[in-house]
Parts: C-alpha cells; sequence; structure tokens
C-alpha cells in the first residue's frame, strides 16, 4: 500500500486577515453602497493598505463597482506600494502594459 502520509501534505494558507478598510469596504459592497466602499478603499490606500490599493486600483481600472478611471486604476497598481505588495498587482500590471 502506497498511503499519502499527512504529514508531509503541504499546509494550508493561512486565512488573510483584512484591514479595517477593507472588511468595512467589503461590508459597504453587500449592502450595496459601492460608493462607501470606495471611499473606504482610498482611506485604506492613503494610509499604504497595500490590499486596499490593489483592490481600488482593480476596480478603477475595469470600472467595477466604481467609476471607470483606467489610468488612475493601472497609476495605482502600477505604484511602489503595490510592487511591494502581493503578485496580483504585478499582474495586473503585466496586462496594463500589453494595451
Amino acid at each position: 500500500m502506497n498511503e499519502a502520509n499527512p504529514a508531509s501534505a503541504p499546509a494550508a494558507a493561512a486565512p488573510q486577515t483584512l484591514s479595517a478598510a477593507v472588511a468595512h469596504a467589503e461590508q459597504c459592497d453587500a449592502a450595496g453602497k459601492h460608493v462607501e466602499a470606495v471611499n473606504y478603499l482610498a482611506a485604506g490606500a492613503r494610509g499604504k493598505d497595500v490590499e486596499a490599493l490593489t483592490r481600488l486600483g482593480k476596480r478603477l481600472l475595469v470600472g467595477d463597482r466604481a467609476p471607470l478611471l483606467t489610468n488612475d486604476g493601472a497609476r495605482l497598481l502600477a505604484g511602489r506600494r503595490a510592487r511591494r505588495g502581493r503578485s496580483r498587482g504585478g499582474a495586473c500590471r503585466a496586462v496594463c502594459r500589453r494595451r
């Protein structure tokens, strides 16, 4: 028998703890208050919250529950703070450069 050893299985990624700004934005989105959600994300981005900055940049880039501000969204995703953070910002920047 060749059973997998559970001890050698890769550990599941720990759930991400959301910042207050991102958590409030999610609550606003769930209630249909998208303008307020964008405002929370913008406040988080100003406070150097990389997740808030990335989420705001994506929304602005494609106009998802936010105004369609492609240049501003791309600029946020290409910014220095986004580069220091999560890889999803890098993937979005790569798409923007191909336009």
